[in-house]
């Protein structure tokens, strides 16, 4: 496999190399979703930048996109442990082909391992959810897209929706939508709508789990 450009960072299995950037993907940014497109042959993993205090990432998300599978396998989760694990990162790296039936090892962080281009890339997730990939090249594709939070103007008590958004400057957003949301629904109105630009402010919320979010304070 190629990695065309970008490269796994082998000091912790836990990060990729982008352009001199170090992206820590165990706690910097949460894993959003995997698509295979099977007419094209083409695996995709998306992950969108963590807002939590101790996370500076500049970048709002990325696809890794795996051109000509050759092979790809899931191992199925902990169904002990709570879903918001399936969004952390535990290991990321290669492993030889010969063990495909292992997910709980990562060969390539030792000093004087040279990957193999017949290699799979082992990526493991806290959840205990594995995917093992192989591929005849890989790419980075850097996302301008991430999640920022809308108040719903008509409810009682302080309540956000999350919505995608597309970055256009620092803290600048044009709202997009969200999977589940009818812009119709006269029950959920919203202080601003898909399709304005926005400025956002990082705070902190309590309500559902959110601990620090980029919340539409008002229009650009």
């Amino acid at each position: 496999m190629v990695l065309t450009n970008f490269d796994i960072d082998k000091k912790d299995s836990i990060a990729l190399n982008y352009k001199g950037q170090y992206l820590d993907l165990h706690n910097n940014f949460d894993f959003r979703s995997y698509h295979y497109d099977t007419s094209a042959n083409c695996f995709e993993l998306t992950w969108t930048r963590s807002h939590e205090d101790w996370a500076n990432e500049k970048i709002c998300g990325f696809k890794l996109v795996f051109r000509e599978v050759r092979f790809l396998k899931f191992c199925e989760r902990d169904n002990s442990l709570p879903l918001t694990e399936d969004t952390c990162l535990s290991d990321i790296g290669f492993l030889p082909p010969e063990m495909r039936d292992d997910f709980d090892i990562i060969i390539s962080r030792e000093a004087n391992y040279k990957n193999d281009n017949n290699d799979d890339l082992n990526i493991v997730f806290q959840g205990g959810q594995g995917i093992k990939v192989n591929c005849t090249y890989a790419d980075f594709i850097e996302l301008t897209e991430e999640i920022i939070y809308v108040q719903i103007v008509n409810e009682p008590v302080p309540v956000w929706r999350p919505m995608w958004a597309d970055r256009l400057e620092e803290n600048v957003y044009r709202i997009k939508s969200f999977i589940n949301y009818d812009p119709k629904d006269e029950f959920e109105a919203l202080e601003f709508k898909s399709g304005e630009i926005v400025i956002c402010e990082l705070q902190k919320k309590a309500d559902e789990n959110i601990v620090t979010s980029m919340v539409a304070v008002r229009r650009k």
